[in-house]
């Protein structure tokens, strides 16, 4: 509540303010601010492979910051969802600072490997026959989705996940409520991966079309002409 007191205080007597969806958008408008540019969020260019990577048949990935709430919950998630699911016969999680709970309950874990941080992601997740983003919460749109694209892998989140970054259902990835439908959606995906490599395809393309560094620099572009106009 202090940082939202702190914003509608400053919002209003800013020349123009850039968010990365439209949903941010809305809220520094109701927040009182006149210009609002939407600009995209983006991945620098050497997150992106030349076309969508096959992994080992069975094997999952969820990377991001393991200290941020909405990436330990998912984890949580993931650790459940391992459990029930046979088609999942490994899970690699890429990512500094796991909370102490989650390092003690993946202990000995037969299924899940936690790799700590990654210098280098595409390494990382080379074998990942796809990336699972079991998301419930968080604001703005999420880089690791766009990450998980622009490395050509398949991928399963949450319309939490997905928001702002219009991406549709099947076409680019699989976007799916946690509980059965997520769970079913990454195991359609373990057992079609020529189908989940086509969609990774799909998906890369668009984030390389609507998140890459030319995308933002026309954006910017466009929003300072419009100020200054």
């Amino acid at each position: 509540w202090r940082l939202q007191r702190i914003e509608h205080r400053q919002l209003p007597r800013l020349d123009q303010v850039w968010a990365v969806s439209a949903a941010d958008a809305e809220f520094f408008r109701d927040a009182g601010c006149a210009k609002v540019e939407v600009l995209p969020n983006i991945v620098p260019p050497s997150a992106f492979v030349p076309s969508a990577v096959p992994g080992t048949p069975g094997h999952a990935a969820f990377f991001g910051w393991m200290a941020y709430p909405p990436n330990a919950d998912a984890v949580r998630y993931l650790i459940g969802l391992v459990s029930r699911s046979p088609a999942i016969r490994s899970l690699s999680l890429v990512g500094r600072d796991l909370p102490g709970d989650l390092v003690e309950a993946l202990r000995g874990h037969p299924k899940i490997r936690y790799l700590g941080y990654a210098q280098d992601l595409k390494s990382a997740l080379a074998d990942a026959a796809v990336i699972l983003a079991p998301l419930a919460s968080g604001g703005g749109t999420k880089l690791k989705v766009i990450e998980a694209l622009a490395l050509g892998k398949p991928l399963v989140t949450t319309e939490i996940g997905a928001e702002g970054l219009n991406l549709v259902d099947g076409e680019h990835a699989r976007i799916a409520p946690l509980g059965e439908a997520f769970d079913a959606a990454a195991e359609q995906l373990l057992h079609t991966p020529a189908q989940g490599l086509a969609m990774a395809e799909r998906g890369r393309r668009h984030v390389a079309a609507h998140f890459s560094i030319d995308t933002l620099t026309v954006a910017a572009r466009t929003a300072l002409a419009a100020y200054s106009a």
